[in-house]
């Protein structure tokens, strides 16, 4: 009897064994606590279930993608011959772009919160940094709660006009100004930069790429990364976005092959995920239930990941000639449309303007063109340039080349398809798109990560959850370059970049270009108070109609340059002056004014002829001429440019 009901004790133990096992695989693995009681079988089968359970870690990987049997896997000898290097579990952009990430509302709101600010100097980077980090999930969601209660705010609805999405995006996370002041917090390559690693080990670049920048380097006799780049590489590699106002033309040659190395990386590893899937799927054991289970998605809707916006044809042929350098020598020689190329793009003579400043002449040499864009395609074997738009990898264009196929809201043929999976967006020169028109670039960066409007033979079973959820624009990474820091810049971002893993800005240190006037001048500045930001605009035409034009009208001394930065300003001290009852003699220079206007303009104010010159500071950007005759000069408001005002002051006369 005792050994028929042990007999029965053994038969149950084993069927719970076997219901634990089985259990065990169809749960997700959990960390197991073990109890200090037990005898030594227990312990054994604990032991055993353990080492179970790292297999099943190391098999729910999403850096390794190992969804199969071993007969799925790859081996390394398969990867070279596809082209594709495997990259290390710690790198971001395995993090953030080649695995699927689960999107629920508790992830929504903490990719919409703001964060804190933190601000550290450097004087490496040019200037006072900062930047910002998200909130720990907590501290969102507790936030959230009390701007509902408050009733700030109502929350998204998805489906909905994508304007009204980032309204509420704005009410739900607004940016204070100036930040709080605290410390650097960021995470892995910040703190872990090794000037004498390599860049394999460092940030993960690809061999080919790294091998190839490190003998430019070499043959330089230079080091791997200068101090800038050192201090630069690590934020683009953390897919922050960034911007940098501290942008000159020396730096320019620093900063233009890092953003470059940082895109093709991107493409790089974008396209080695790919295969590696695509190898994955194509594997004759796989069953059909199996390849369901894997759920491979690492595509988007349409082809173009990254796009670099650029001013003129000239820093185009510069970011292509520098993106050819940097690819291996084999891919160097199998460029396709290359001549085409550098025959639109490039120039036969370039020759420099003596009488111009270095600013001027560095700016606009080469072609200056502002209306391009074109592909570019990177395949195991080639490059191809002039590529069809939706078979490219990288889109290069100006903001008017962009704007012109964009179209406007109204317009019955509007096409973003191009930009609808951008995931690295690059402004370079932003500062000249506000002497261009700073309209364009707003138009791009809604038109950026939108729900295309046909279908472009896209594997919708491959899209990635947060492309088909419309969320690119939280893994989207926004790098803008700048000489400058403008209000119009620092509102571009704070309003239409939203990416998850936090902004960093880095502004400028100007020295003072009031010591650079060379000519014994009285110069008079007048504080204007203003409570608000709305009311500036109309204060400085009140104090301009008010206090200054009946003393200058009365004045002895005329030949009075008046120079302002906005055009819409132009048009409104214009009109009130020809409305002046005792019509005034003016002469106008703007940047719509006809070459032979101007020089009638230039002319009549140098002899004379006209007492007051109205001159717009986009003419002075692009022209950059010396006006003669001026005694006295006005600034209705500050240029955008420091430099501008010692210019202007230096061709004062006597």
């Amino acid at each position: 009897m005792r050994k028929q009901q042990l007999n029965e004790n053994k038969a149950d133990n084993s069927e719970n064994e076997e219901e634990e096992e089985a259990e065990h695989d169809t749960k997700p693995p959990a960390t197991t606590q073990t109890k200090a009681t037990g005898g030594k079988k227990r312990r054994r089968k604990q032991k055993k279930r353990e080492e179970t359970q790292e297999v099943d870690r190391g098999f729910n990987q999403d850096d390794n993608s190992q969804v199969g049997d071993q007969d799925e896997e790859i081996a390394e000898e398969e990867l070279k011959t596809l082209g594709i290097e495997d990259a290390g579990m710690d790198d971001p952009f395995r993090r953030y772009f080649a695995s699927d990430i689960e999107i629920d509302e508790e992830k929504e709101a903490e990719w919409r919160s703001t964060g804190a600010w933190h601000l550290y100097n450097s004087t490496v980077l040019g200037g006072p940094v900062r930047v910002r980090v998200r909130d720990s999930l907590k501290e969102t969601m507790a936030k959230e709660k009390h701007r509902a209660e408050k009733g700030d705010h109502k929350p998204a609805q998805r489906g909905k006009n994508r304007r009204e999405d980032d309204e509420d995006q704005l009410g739900v996370s607004p940016v204070d100004f100036p930040p709080t002041v605290g410390v650097r917090y960021l995470s892995t390559s910040f703190h872990e930069t090794d000037p004498e690693g390599s860049l394999i080990g460092r940030f993960k670049v690809k061999e080919r790429l790294a091998r190839q920048w490190e003998t430019i380097s070499t043959k330089k006799a230079a080091p791997v990364f200068t101090p800038l780049q050192e201090s630069l590489f690590p934020i683009m590699n953390e897919y922050v976005d960034l911007l940098y106002t501290c942008r000159t033309t020396e730096r320019a040659e620093e900063i233009r092959p890092l953003y470059v190395l940082h895109a093709l990386n991107h493409i790089i590893k974008v396209r080695d995920t790919i295969l590696k899937n695509a190898s994955k799927l194509a594997n004759p054991t796989l069953t059909a239930e199996r390849r369901l289970q894997m759920d491979v998605r690492d595509q988007s809707f349409v082809r173009p990941r990254v796009l670099i916006v650029v001013p003129f044809r000239n820093t185009a042929f510069d970011v292509v000639n520098t993106l050819l350098k940097l690819l291996p020598k084999t891919l160097q020689e199998q460029v396709g449309n290359k001549k085409g190329f550098f025959g639109d793009f490039g120039v036969k003579e370039d020759v420099e303007q003596e009488d111009k400043p270095k600013d001027f002449n560095d700016l606009f040499k080469g072609n200056i063109d502002d209306c391009f864009k074109f592909g570019i395609s990177l395949s195991k074997r080639a490059v191809q340039l002039y590529e069809d738009t939706f078979n490219s990898d990288i889109l290069v264009a100006s903001p008017l080349g962009l704007r012109m196929i964009i179209g406007k809201e109204g317009d019955h043929q509007r096409d973003w398809d191009m930009l609808a999976s951008i995931e690295l967006c690059i402004f370079d020169q932003a500062d000249v798109f506000q002497m261009q028109n700073i309209e364009h670039l707003t138009v791009i960066m809604d038109s950026l990560n939108l729900k295309p409007t046909r279908d472009h033979a896209t594997d919708y079973g491959r899209v990635k959850m947060w492309c088909l959820n419309e969320w690119g624009r939280f893994f989207r990474q926004t790098m803008i370059f700048s000489s400058v820091p403008t209000a119009a810049l620092h509102a571009v971002v704070n309003r239409k970049c939203f990416n998850k893993q936090g902004l960093v800005k880095i502004a400028g240190q100007n020295v003072g270009s009031i010591t650079q006037v060379v000519p014994k001048v009285k110069q008079i500045f007048q504080r204007l108070e203003c409570s608000s930001v709305d009311k500036v605009d109309d204060m400085r035409f009140n104090t301009f109609t008010k206090k200054i034009w009946p003393h200058l009208k009365t004045a002895v001394t005329k030949r009075v340059l008046i120079y302002i930065p906005s055009y819409f300003d132009y048009v409104r001290v214009r009109n009130f002056l020809k409305e002046d009852p005792e019509e005034p003699a003016i002469s106008l220079c703007c940047e719509y004014t006809e070459n032979a206007e101007v020089a009638r303009s230039r002319s009549h104010f140098f002899h004379g002829h006209t007492d007051y010159l109205l001159y717009t500071e986009r003419f002075h950007f692009f022209r950059r001429y010396k006006i003669r005759g001026a005694r006295n000069i006005i600034f209705y408001g500050l240029p955008q440019y420091p430099q501008f005002y010692s210019e202007m002051l230096n061709t004062l006369t006597d």
